[in-house]
Formats: structure tokens, sequence, C-alpha cells
């Protein structure tokens, strides 16, 4: 079977972990909302093939080349035990806001006729989202129940449905 790509640029903070668990100088991932995250991916690798790319602040500790930091091994780690494995990371460009980032990314890759979904929990990182939809989380409490249900159709009731037509979740 020959499945179409989906793209899937992801947050971390607010996305993968909530605002409720966070303190000074730490910001765990939250195993309920990676959970969630993973159920939504497993949803969509029956139908397509899924590539995560790291689009948050953390993906400076992403290098493929040289090693990743103690932090992401141990995110990626977490991904394993859900069957889930972050490919690439978006470049990262000081002056630029996450959708510029998003955007070069798409177009380096040739992926404009791909399905991408950019899932964050910042709205205001995303000025132009060229060539991607985007999703919105609730930082207080991360990737929900709700989001998978929202993302997938799942459980949904028939202005639930409406809403996500609307919003161009349709994947």
């Amino acid at each position: 079977m020959n499945l179409k790509d989906f793209y899937i640029f992801f947050d971390i903070d607010g996305v993968l972990n909530s605002a409720e668990g966070w303190d000074e100088e730490n910001f765990p991932l939250n195993l309920n909302c990676l959970k969630n995250f993973a159920d939504f991916v497993n949803f969509f690798k029956k139908k397509y093939e899924v590539h995560l790319i790291m689009s948050s602040s953390w993906r400076d500790g992403f290098d493929l080349e040289n090693g990743h930091s103690e932090e992401i091994e141990d995110i990626l780690k977490k991904f394993a035990d859900f069957d889930m494995k972050v490919e690439d990371k978006t470049p990262f460009f000081m002056e630029k806001n996450r959708a510029d980032e998003i955007n070069f990314y798409i177009a380096e890759k040739n992926l404009q006729e791909k399905k991408c979904l950019a899932i964050d929990d910042t709205k205001h990182l995303f000025a132009s989202k060229k060539f991607f939809k985007l999703y919105i989380t609730d930082a207080k409490i991360g990737f929900s129940r709700k989001d998978f249900e929202m993302l997938t159709g799942e459980g949904l009731n028939f202005f639930s449905r409406i809403k996500r037509y609307l919003h161009g979740y349709n994947f």
C-alpha cells in the first residue's frame, strides 16, 4: 500500500506538557498529553505516512549529526515508547516567527503539495500559514482528548464536526 505523506510540525511546551506542570526551571512532558498526541499520530498512521517534525524551541537540542541533548534523548525515548519517531526539526531563525520557519522547511523540502499541520499553543507565532494548517492547543492543559477528537473527528457531535470542517481539519 502506497500511503500519502502527512507532516506534523509540533511544539512541546503547551502541547506535550501543560502550564500546570511548569516551574521556573522544569518543563517536563505530561504523560497524558503525550498519550493523547500518540493516539492522534497513530490514528493517522492507518491512512498516511506520518512524519513528525519538531518546531518547538526545544529543537535546539535536536541534532542528528552530532548527537542530541540529554533532554531531547529523553523525549525521543518517550516517543519511542508510544511508537513515534521524530524525523527532523525546522530551522531556527531568531528574527523570524515560527510560521516562517515551517513555511521555509516545507518549501526547502518541496512539500507544498503534501498535507502539513502545525500544532502549537501560541497563535501569535503564526502570522503566515502559507503551506500548512494550524491547530492551537490550550497551554494550561496541553494536547487533550478534546484536541484528539477535533483533529480526528472521532466522537464529535454534529456541531463540533461542522466547527472542525470550517477550520479545515479534514485529513
